[in-house]
C-alpha cells in the first residue's frame, strides 16, 4: 500500500521536471550562440580571402610590405575574433602558352602554407590565354568560447579568386 501511494505522490514532480529539462535547455542556449559564432567567424574569414584576393588584383605590382598591409586591413574584418590565428596565401597564377602557372607565391601573412595545387585550383578562373588571376588562401583556427577540453579549436580553410585588372599578371617583388 505505502508504495502505491508514493507512486501517486506529486509533490516533488516540478523539481524533478526542472531538474532534467534545465541541462538540455541551457546545452540548447549555448550550443546555438556557439553555432552563431562559428557561422560568423566562416563568413568573416570568406569575405578576408576575397578582399585580400580583390586588394592585390587591383595592382601592377605589390611589395611584401604592400602584402602586409593588406594583411593588417583584411585582419579588421576579422573583428571582433582575434588575428592570431589567422593566415593567408597569394598566389598569381597566370594562363601562357605551356598552360597554367603559378606565377609567385607569398607566404607572408601570418606564415600559412604554400597553396599545393594553385595552377589546379585557379585554372577554371583563367579561359583565356595571358589572363592572371590572383588565389588566396586563407584559415583561420576558430577557438569556441567554452573549455578546449569540451569542444577543440576548428581550423577553417576558404579562398577568394579575384581577375588581375586588364588581364596582366601581378609582379611580385
Amino acid at each position: 500500500m505505502r508504495f502505491k501511494t508514493f507512486l501517486h505522490q506529486a509533490h516533488g514532480a516540478v523539481a524533478v521536471e526542472f531538474a532534467f529539462v534545465v541541462p538540455v535547455m541551457l546545452v540548447l542556449l549555448f550550443g546555438g550562440f556557439e553555432a552563431g559564432r562559428m557561422v560568423d567567424a566562416f563568413m568573416r574569414l570568406n569575405d578576408s580571402a576575397q578582399m585580400m584576393a580583390d586588394l592585390v588584383s587591383r595592382q601592377r605590382s605589390v611589395t611584401a610590405s604592400q602584402v602586409q598591409d593588406f594583411c593588417s586591413g583584411v585582419g579588421i574584418v576579422m573583428r571582433p575574433f582575434s588575428t592570431v590565428g589567422f593566415s593567408a596565401t597569394i598566389a598569381s597564377v597566370t594562363r601562357s602558352t605551356s598552360g597554367v602557372v603559378v606565377d609567385w607565391q607569398d607566404t607572408s601573412c601570418g606564415g600559412g602554407p604554400s597553396i599545393a595545387a594553385a595552377a589546379t585550383l585557379a585554372a577554371p578562373f583563367i579561359p583565356n590565354l595571358n589572363n592572371s588571376v590572383i588565389l588566396v588562401q586563407a584559415s583561420f583556427a576558430y577557438h569556441p568560447l567554452v573549455n578546449n577540453a569540451v569542444a577543440p579549436s576548428l581550423a577553417i580553410v576558404k579562398r577568394g579568386y579575384a581577375r588581375t585588372r586588364g588581364g596582366v599578371s601581378v609582379a611580385h617583388d
